[in-house]
């Protein structure tokens, strides 16, 4: 009984998994297939282009956005925000716009409240800068904290299909580029700076690491290999101990041969000598044979 209760919840909890999957999945087609919708709609009453939905919708459209930052900044009379400036444009109130950023452009969406207002579906890219989630089709923080530089080219496209909808829209209104402030500019150098030697001392730490085991591994392979190599010699010499002894023995015996041949030598030498110095003495004239002689 335990066991198939158990079995029902799995199945549940993995059917509802499946459900949520593929629920994010049929929002994001469905937020897609509105927004082409409304760019075709755009492009209908800007260029009177009636047969432009076939290609939208299949992604072979030509999308049509201003690049041109020095463009950009004239069309606006040069406005512009900081990040910090744009978080405070966030729709919670009824008199607070509704501003977001895509590529640095920024866009009053404050018409399309029930979209972008709070606690609807895309207000969590309100006062923020968008690109990347847009581009990876994911609202959470990770999402759209993702640099553009790790972006594809596709998702790059994405992204210009959503800058097309905002500024070839006829509810929603560009408002200016957003620029960096310097004190955060300040803030990311420090950043940047601590990050970097954060990195240099890890690095330093780890080849420290990597040096001490490799010394450790290296001793361990002397050590075993002057074990083995005793085991070895104790292998072929069964009485090693022993054998070390004799040896020993027989090379304080040579030591001591060696001595004694030295030492007979020197004898011998002092006998000789001594002979020698025996005969110049006999031949010397002593006074007994003087007196004879006279």
């Amino acid at each position: 009984m335990g066991v198939a209760l158990l079995a029902v919840i799995i199945t549940g909890v993995i059917s509802s998994m499946t459900v949520i999957i593929y629920k994010k999945e049929i929002d994001m087609i469905l937020m897609k297939f509105f927004r082409d919708l409304s760019r075709f709609k755009s492009r209908k009453r800007l260029y009177g282009n009636q047969a432009s939905l076939i290609p939208i919708l299949m992604g072979k459209e030509e999308v049509i956005v201003m690049q041109n930052d020095e463009k950009l900044q004239e069309e606006n009379d040069g406005f512009t925000m900081t990040l910090a400036e744009l978080a405070e444009m966030d729709g919670k109130t009824e008199t607070t716009p509704i501003y977001i950023s895509v590529k640095g452009q920024i866009f009053d969406l404050s018409a399309a409240r029930h979209f972008y207002g709070p606690g609807k579906a895309y207000h969590a890219l309100v006062g923020k800068e968008a690109a990347s989630a847009f581009a990876k089709g994911c609202f959470t923080s990770q999402c759209l904290s993702t640099p553009m530089s790790q972006l594809t080219e596709q998702q790059l496209l994405e992204v210009d299909r959503w800058i097309d909808l905002y500024r070839n829209h006829d509810k929603y209104k560009f408002v200016g580029m957003l620029a960096t402030d310097p004190i955060d500019d300040i803030f990311a150098d420090d950043e940047k700076n601590l990050s970097e030697s954060q990195s240099n001392i890890e690095q330093q730490e780890q080849e420290q690491e990597q040096q001490q085991q490799s010394e450790s591994d290296y001793s361990e392979e002397e050590q075993q290999s002057n074990t083995e190599q005793e085991q070895q010699l104790e292998e072929e010499s069964p009485n090693f101990e022993q054998v070390q002894q004799e040896q020993s023995e027989s090379d304080y015996a040579e030591e001591e041969q060696q001595t004694e041949q030295t030492n007979n030598v020197n004898l011998q030498d002092f006998e000789e000598v001594l002979a020698e110095n025996v005969e110049e003495v006999n031949e010397l004239p002593f006074e007994n044979d003087v007196e004879e002689e006279a």
